[in-house]
């Protein structure tokens, strides 16, 4: 084992060291309506959303005895009763003005009430912010009402069955060409590879990376089934209003993870930065000791009062030293040095 072997060796058994000392210190469907859309709802300034059918309409806010959430939540029955009231017409939905609020009435039945707090956390006036609320309460419930009529269920419905037939066949396409793929490459390894394994007296073993090569193909196979099934899934579910939601979920579910890796990644990187100019200076400090005290061991440096025979237990001592102050320096840039789990 060379010197610098041993110097990273005891950099590795000093950082448990390190830590104790730490540780003991203080979508929407094929045919969505768009005229949702066309309407941008109100900016979310920390109140609590009101959906339809998966969407937010608008936001509310509340106070300590009514919170914003039990007040969206009692406003959103009440749009959807609406939504479902066989006399519904847009005509039905008007504004009354008050002297301390805006009451938004289906017919005469009180839908939503803008007090000047909703008003002034949007920072427009209430009578323009009851505008839009009434316009967006308007557009998503056409839109609640048009997904469910009989003729929009059934075109979703045949789209949903088309959408079956090219995912079955994508599925089909992708086995047959990956069993293609995996068959000519293990072939292609096998045949390239012979005359090395034979050269290398079957350390390399040519069937061994043909099962590596393979294996990586079907990890890839099956990364591939998994999302064409999650796109399949999330246009199918969109497809209707009952599922909206799910399908809405569905790719964040996947998605986000890779967003918390990536921005892991991300923040710890001016940290392994740290980390690897720390190991590079230490490196080099380590080989110009190493070299100082071999020429006083080998006797071409000299210091007054400085035996030879010193020269190799003090760089070993100094060697530990230098090690021992490179963990303490660098353990607080170790990612996740902070977590529970490094503080024991």
């Amino acid at each position: 084992m060379t010197r610098l072997s041993q110097s990273l060796v005891l950099f590795l058994l000093l950082l448990p060291l390190a830590t104790l000392a730490h540780a003991a210190e203080p979508s929407a469907g094929i045919t969505p309506p768009l005229v949702l859309e066309e309407i941008p709802p109100p900016e979310k300034a920390k109140g609590a959303p009101v959906p339809l059918d998966g969407r937010t309409l608008f936001y509310l806010q509340g106070i300590s005895s009514y919170p914003a959430e039990f007040r969206a939540k009692a406003v959103t029955e009440r749009i959807r009763d609406a939504a479902l009231d066989p006399s519904y017409s847009a005509e039905k939905i008007s504004l009354q003005e008050r002297d301390d609020r805006t009451v938004i009435l289906f017919g005469t039945k009180t839908l939503v009430t803008v007090f000047d707090l909703d008003a002034n956390a949007e920072g427009v006036s209430r009578k323009i912010l009851a505008e839009v609320i009434r316009a967006r309460i308007i557009a998503g419930i056409s839109d609640y009402r048009a997904a469910r009529e009989p003729r929009v269920l059934i075109e979703n419905s045949g789209y949903a069955f088309l959408y079956a037939v090219i995912f079955a066949a994508a599925l089909f396409g992708l086995a047959r060409g990956f069993r293609w793929l995996r068959t000519k490459t293990a072939a292609r390894i096998e045949r390239k590879l012979q005359a090395l394994e034979f050269q290398s007296r079957h350390f390399i073993q040519a069937e061994q990376l043909a099962t590596v090569a393979t294996r990586l193909l079907s990890g890839l196979q099956w990364l591939a089934m998994l999302i064409l099934a999650v796109l399949f899934l999330q246009r199918v579910l969109g497809l209707f209003p009952w599922t909206r939601h799910i399908a809405q979920e569905l790719l964040g579910l996947f998605i986000k993870p890779l967003e918390t890796m990536g921005q892991g990644i991300v923040d710890v990187l001016p940290d392994l930065a740290f980390l690897v100019v720390l190991a590079v200076v230490v490196v080099y400090i380590l080989r110009a000791s190493r070299l100082f005290f071999a020429g006083l061991g080998a006797g071409t440096i000299t210091i007054a009062s400085f035996e030879k025979e010193w020269a190799g237990p003090t760089y070993r001592i100094l060697r530990l030293v230098i090690v021992a102050f490179a963990v303490v320096v660098g353990y607080a840039y170790i990612p996740g040095s902070s977590s529970d789990a490094f503080k024991g």
